[in-house]
């Protein structure tokens, strides 16, 4: 099966500063992209401010909680109240 083109769970990953973090494999249908793309700036547009944004892309990327609140130098605390927003968020868009 597959051809001798199989890969294992490493095809959806990069490597970032020395880690590797998750990404989206590049045979995707540009239909799926636009509509990815679409559902994501939504749910950004809906979050109170850039510093929310900045930790939900850090999540998405497969950041930790710690990784997260070095990349935006804040407390894991606080990382973890910004994550609960988010949360909340993205309940009510799947609510609506």
């Amino acid at each position: 099966r597959g051809g001798g083109k199989v890969r294992g769970d490493s095809a959806f990953s990069v490597v970032m500063n020395g880690d590797t973090k998750f990404s989206m494999p590049t045979d995707v249908d540009p239909a799926e992209i636009v509509q990815v793309e679409s559902t994501w700036n939504t749910l950004l547009n809906q979050l109170p401010d850039e510093n929310y944004r900045n930790v939900a892309k850090c999540r998405l990327m497969g950041f930790s909680n710690a990784e997260i609140a070095e990349q935006v130098s804040c407390t894991l605390r606080t990382v973890e109240r910004k994550l609960a927003v988010i949360r909340k968020v993205l309940d009510k868009l799947i609510q609506t």
